[in-house]
């Protein structure tokens, strides 16, 4: 399904950018 790999996409940036919010705030 091409929803499930748009949804998938997304997921990995908006791990990525808590993960450098998380960073930062450390």
């Amino acid at each position: 399904h091409s929803s499930s790999r748009k949804l998938k996409r997304p997921h990995r940036g908006i791990q990525q950018k808590f993960l450098h919010t998380a960073t930062i705030k450390h």
